[in-house]
């Protein structure tokens, strides 16, 4: 592709990318449909793309994506709130990753020809989890109360991470052998402790560093390279950067200045307030950039699925329907949601951007094995988005009767 093509495309993919995140307000659909299947259009329909034109960074930029989504996440997470309801979040988000990679596992080891038990629950772990990067976006559009949105966002962001720590751990069991149990709860485990250790002490260090530096220019640009650094260190010394990232973001959303005076306590606050604005303005401009050039990319990428994957697909996306009702009526008892927001909360169930890097992260590692993968991840991608599209026109429906029913004084 020209140069002067290569910009036309980029330019003609963040306009697009806009106009889907600002038509979501009337049409329920999330933009990453909307750009994949222009992907799928400019790339396997029309061949404007090269098939191979962006495999080289599509996994750089996958993950840059979700570093930039958990960081803005972080930044949004208020503590005492998010506490009071992490429990909830945790069980439904623990429950519905267990039961949709099991049940995910259990039809791709008989609906996929050849497929042993260590491929199926690899295939499990990748499809298992909702899409923080889809629940986001839609959570700050749609009206739901607080301890819906708080439940939902914990959910998202935690199934996240279980997806990801799931799956590396399981690429490296499968390949190099060893007990599977005893390798997912102790590398977890070990990887959660390393991670928000970390990501707290990153956060508060740089929450002490970070005044100093706001009235230089560029000092945003500056947290951003931390943010980068926290991932890699993290990584480096056994731990989660995801989960070391998403730390770094809530610790510094949370934590405050330390002040001598009430005076220099309110000058601090007004700085801290306006830095923080700034911070999250300038990473989810960044975000949506990355994100909106990655689900572009990854549609490019799409191979069209032949009759025995479309088959495997729709028996997946059953089992995830299937489990994501059995998660939700389980762990029922331990979130707090008002009665008209249950139901959202069964349609909240996207596949998004983790799902995508970690499918290109299995084909890379497993090689040509696990090519079919690329069709089955994006067809679930789009059903389990069309789902949601369905909760939320039924939530603004259910409001707009509450609306129209509401007594006037």
């Amino acid at each position: 592709m020209s140069q002067t093509g290569m910009f036309a495309l980029l330019g003609a993919m963040l306009v697009l990318g806009f106009l889907a995140n600002r038509a979501f307000q009337i049409t329920r659909v999330p933009d990453p449909i909307v750009l994949m299947i222009a992907g799928v259009l400019a790339g396997p329909v029309l061949h404007l793309v090269g098939e191979n034109a962006f495999q080289p960074v599509i996994n750089v930029f996958g993950t840059l994506a979700l570093l930039l989504v958990l960081f803005e996440g972080g930044l949004e997470l208020n503590v005492r709130e998010t506490m009071r309801h992490f429990p909830g979040g945790f069980v439904l988000a623990f429950l519905g990753f267990v039961m949709s990679a099991g049940m995910v596992a259990l039809v791709a080891r008989f609906a996929i020809t050849g497929m042993g038990w260590s491929g199926a629950l690899l295939i499990g772990a990748v499809l298992g989890c909702t899409s923080s990067t889809v629940v986001l976006p839609i959570l700050q559009q749609v009206r739901v109360h607080d301890s819906t949105r708080v439940v939902l966002l914990v959910e998202s962001s935690l199934a996240d991470v279980i997806a990801v720590v799931g799956v590396g751990i399981l690429v490296d069991v499968t390949s190099l052998g060893g007990a599977l149990l005893g390798s997912l709860l102790g590398g977890f485990l070990s990887k959660v402790l390393i991670s928000l250790v970390t990501g707290g002490v990153a956060g508060f260090l740089w929450s002490r560093v970070l005044p100093r530096l706001l009235r230089a220019r560029f000092w945003y640009v500056l947290t951003f390279g931390a943010v980068l650094l926290v991932y890699a260190g993290t990584r480096s010394i056994g731990g989660s950067g995801l989960i070391a990232v998403l730390c770094f973001g809530v610790t510094l959303g949370n934590i405050r200045p330390v002040t001598r005076t009430l005076a220099d306590a309110a000058a601090s606050e007004r700085l801290s307030k306006e830095a923080y604005l700034q911070v999250l303005a300038f990473h989810s401009e960044l975000g949506f950039l990355i994100r909106t050039f990655f689900f572009f990319v990854l549609g490019t990428l799409v191979q069209l699925a032949d009759a025995e994957l479309l088959v495997a697909a729709l028996g997946m996306f059953a089992a995830i329907v299937v489990a994501r009702a059995l998660a939700v009526q389980a762990s029922r008892w331990s979130w707090q949601v008002p009665r008209e927001d249950r139901s959202l909360v069964f349609f909240m169930m996207p596949r998004g951007l983790v799902t995508a890097v970690l499918a290109v992260q299995v084909i890379e590692a497993r090689g040509a094995d696990f090519e079919w993968l690329s069709p089955i991840v994006f067809l679930i991608i789009l059903l389990t988005s069309a789902v949601v599209v369905l909760g939320t026109w039924r939530a603004s429906a259910a409001q707009a009767g509450l609306a129209s029913t509401a007594p006037t004084l």
